[in-house]
């Protein structure tokens, strides 16, 4: 469900999405001139380092700072910004996921930057646009009305610390299990496909409620679609 929210939330302004992602080179005069005239995020950063190489108007309203203060903060500037649990959490499945893209392919993730004095959920397409920048567009909760606090209510468990350390304790089974539970099977379905007993499902179930400090299924299933969400 959050998938397809995160798509809608991007596509909000389609016209001005659609020709941004066309561009190649951040150094063009339309590029900025579209990218400051849009009340979207929009930002350009290095391949090799990640220090931000272009921030339009919209991000600068929300930082309080300047194009040059920001550009010259480099990548500390940035992890200062963001929620360091969910920074830490993602940074480095950020790095493995965009070492293989090949110019022109894009995904989408979610994380928690700090703007001014409140934390919120940010929406973000990561494009690779040439062999050196990647272009990134984005919508926080805050701009998104109803949307918006639907993302923050569905993303607010990877908010927590305490689930941070405690999703990190689940097994690779216990969060196959979480899955198939998220995608809505049945213990009978689900014991079938792992050839275990109904009687074995339920005490893994268990064992995951324990690790995650929760009292329900539901509780947990929430946990694990925040988690699987971020990107």
């Amino acid at each position: 469900m959050l998938d397809n929210l995160s798509s809608k939330v991007l596509k909000k302004e389609s016209k001005e999405f659609t020709s941004l992602i066309d561009f190649h080179d951040a150094d063009d005069p339309e590029f900025k001139k579209m990218a400051n005239s849009i009340p979207l995020i929009v930002y350009t950063n290095a391949i090799d380092t990640w220090h931000l190489t272009f921030v339009n108007e919209t991000l600068q309203r929300l930082l309080g700072k300047s194009a040059k203060e920001i550009i010259a903060g480099g990548f500390s500037y940035i992890k200062s910004v963001a929620d360091p649990n969910i920074f830490e959490g993602i940074f480095e499945k950020l790095k493995d996921r965009v070492v293989e893209m090949k110019i022109g392919e894009a995904f989408i993730y979610h994380q928690r930057m700090q703007f001014q004095s409140d934390f919120e959920w940010v929406v973000t397409y990561k494009k690779k646009i040439n062999d050196h920048e990647f272009l990134n567009i984005a919508q926080t909760t805050s701009m998104l009305g109803h949307m918006g606090e639907m993302m923050e209510k569905m993303m607010s468990p990877a908010a927590l610390p305490a689930n941070w350390e405690n999703i990190e304790r689940l097994t690779t089974s216990e969060k196959n299990i979480l899955e198939m539970l998220y995608i809505g099977k049945s213990t009978e379905t689900i014991a079938q496909e792992l050839f275990i007993s109904v009687n074995t499902l339920h005490t893994h179930k268990k064992n995951v409620l324990k690790k995650l400090e929760v009292g329900t299924t539901f509780e947990a299933i929430r946990i694990y679609e925040a988690f699987s969400f971020l990107m």
